[in-house]
């Protein structure tokens, strides 16, 4: 995960933006109004006159995905085409636009309707990959965020439009400053730890390690096929700094051109905006963990951020 800037996203929103929002928000409060003025006519009761009303909203609002799909080419520049989440840049994933709070019911608290007037906004979507975003088969037999929303306190979970300062996820946010320093790489098994130097920090502390363990399992970081692909990469790593060695043993002048390609591909592999490579900040860890070894690559870390 790497920090994000939502003002990249508005600087590239569509000229017609504010207007497809505002047309479909009031499509939407004539399916509702229909849907009640159905419900009344057929003498349903207020508890499913409600009902109908919320299902129709709900169809309503998901019938209407090219809305934020709008923004799927936008979403994808800022972080180069990779998962906000993991990084992954995997061409067979559609990568789907994400609700961050999930806009039609929450795992986490079945009577939640959902963030419903989060819908159409912006500021609520998140590029992730289909590991990240969307349900699939692994260990605890549910991976992908879906539609959890977990939050430090429930009691302050919001129902309706109004301020959401009160609501803490715990769910880590790429888009929240200092939430992807929660989160490292066990580097010998290419797993996402905690980061429990950071999250016992002051800022983080007590609920930091709880919320890093959480956003681990629900993202699904250590699903099995991403392992595998960030422990090849950590191979591939491995075997750069191996020949680099190695053409230093034999003499700088010798190799230079060599050295400096091999230095070059050691860059790229941790720089966020590289496009031949994912899993940057996996790469930028490894790396980092073979320094008190290997003193040269500081200078690659410096840079390549």
């Amino acid at each position: 995960m790497r920090y994000i800037q939502l003002r990249q996203i508005k600087a590239g929103l569509p000229l017609r933006w504010e207007q497809v929002v505002q047309n479909a928000r009031n499509k939407i409060a004539e399916k509702m109004k229909n849907a009640r003025t159905k419900a009344r006519q057929q003498g349903k009761s207020l508890r499913q006159t409600h009902e109908l009303v919320i299902e129709a909203r709900k169809i309503a609002i998901n019938s209407r995905s090219r809305i934020w799909r709008m923004l799927n080419k936008q979403l994808a520049k800022v972080s180069f085409e990779k998962c906000w989440y993991c990084q992954s840049n995997d061409i067979r994933s559609p990568k789907p636009v994400d609700h961050f709070r999930p806009k039609s019911g929450v795992k986490d608290d079945p009577e939640h309707p959902g963030y419903w007037w989060l819908a159409f906004s912006w500021e609520n979507f998140r590029y992730a990959c289909t590991y990240c975003n969307s349900a699939h088969d692994n260990e605890r037999k549910g991976g992908g965020k879906q539609d959890h929303f977990p939050i430090l306190n429930p009691t302050k979970r919001q129902c309706r439009p109004g301020q959401l300062l009160e609501e803490k996820p715990l769910l880590l946010d790429p888009c929240q400053l200092g939430d992807s320093k929660l989160i490292t790489y066990d580097v010998k098994r290419a797993r996402v730890i905690a980061n429990e130097t950071i999250c016992n920090l002051p800022q983080h502390s007590p609920k930091g390690i709880e919320r890093a363990e959480t956003s681990i399992d629900i993202y699904d970081f250590n699903h099995e096929p991403l392992r595998r692909k960030r422990e090849t990469m950590f191979d591939a790593l491995n075997q750069l700094i191996i020949d680099i060695n190695e053409y230093l043993l034999d003499g700088f002048d010798m190799n230079v051109d060599r050295i400096r390609r091999k230095q070059e591909e050691l860059i790229d592999r941790v720089r966020f905006d590289s496009l031949q490579y994912d899993y940057n900040e996996a790469a930028y860890c490894y790396l980092k963990a073979q320094v008190d070894k290997n003193p040269w690559l500081e200078t690659i870390l410096e840079e390549a951020r």
